[in-house]
């Protein structure tokens, strides 16, 4: 990964950094006012949050550790609490801000997430976390000011000057890749869109039980992206040669130390796509691609 970049194995034990903030944008107080407001949604939607699925662990981390800090206990926060409330963050801002579509695909994407592990750590395949990448993108697009919905098939629409399919994989083994990628093109087949995309999400294609340690904690992500895109390129290629998809987004995020030693959950998103596309397509890319630089 180059000489600005390490991997380092979580040790069992580790102290928790100290101090108000849990990362750049995270606080411990706003971790948890997050944690009420995914409560709040899944009981307006009556929908149960089982007390032991992935998602509920991460809200009660990330009160804990809220309740600890102020009530001066803030050396009691363990380390797993402490990455939990950082990954907790993260789910909040997708959940609350990509929750975009009809009520039964919204309802069906609540259902999912409280559905298997959404652990940082493990590699294990769950619904919990392929539904997350889906949440999270679409709400990368509404950021972007691209008008987003969740809509099944394929998994999200975006509505530009013509619509753009997004089917959204996530890749725990690189093994098991040429299927995850035919599986997505077969769901572009089944929309309207005249402009289909494959959202590949290589989160859980990393080390497992490793934080990462960068000077730039964003290019390390990138290179990710670009390793892969290598690798399987007759993958893509195939399809895209084919016209069976008009681009590929592959996306990595994590969380980084930087040279501040401030942990911070990071993101790195790269878009490919031939180069004889026609004109409207072009314009529609650059018009995402743009877009994506900016965020």
């Amino acid at each position: 990964m180059g000489k600005s970049t390490l991997w380092r194995r979580t040790p069992a034990g580790i102290v928790a950094p100290r101090g108000v903030s849990v990362g750049r944008e995270v606080t411990y107080l706003k971790a948890k006012e997050k944690a009420v407001a995914i409560e709040a949604l899944y009981a307006s939607r009556n929908i149960r949050l089982p007390a032991r699925c992935g998602l509920a662990i991460l809200i009660e981390a990330a009160k804990a550790a809220c309740d600890a800090w102020l009530t001066g206990k803030e050396r009691s926060v363990s380390a797993a609490q402490f990455y939990q409330t950082i990954h907790l963050d993260r789910v909040a801002d997708a959940l609350l801000s990509g929750l975009i579509g009809d009520d039964h695909t919204t309802e069906e994407a609540l259902r999912r997430l409280t559905k298997g592990s959404l652990s940082l750590w493990d590699r294990k395949e769950s619904s919990a976390k392929d539904v997350l990448w889906e949440l999270e993108l679409n709400a990368l697009f509404n950021r972007m000011s691209i008008p987003a919905t969740l809509q099944e098939p394929p998994d999200i629409m975006l509505n530009l000057n013509q619509q753009v399919g997004v089917t959204c994989k996530k890749v725990y083994s690189d093994k098991h890749f040429s299927n995850t990628l035919s599986k997505g093109v077969s769901q572009l087949a089944g929309d309207s869109s005249a402009f289909g995309m494959v959202a590949v999400n290589l989160d859980d294609n990393l080390p497992p039980n490793t934080i990462r340690v960068a000077s730039d904690p964003e290019s390390p992500f990138q290179q990710t992206n670009l390793e892969f895109i290598e690798k399987h390129r007759h993958r893509f290629l195939k399809y895209l040669q084919q016209h069976r998809v008009t681009a590929i987004l592959v996306s990595t995020a994590g969380i980084v130390y930087g040279t501040d030693g401030v942990p911070n959950m990071y993101r790195g998103t790269t878009v490919r796509a031939l180069q004889s596309l026609p004109d409207e397509h072009i314009a529609v890319l650059e018009q995402i691609r743009t877009k994506l630089a900016a965020n």
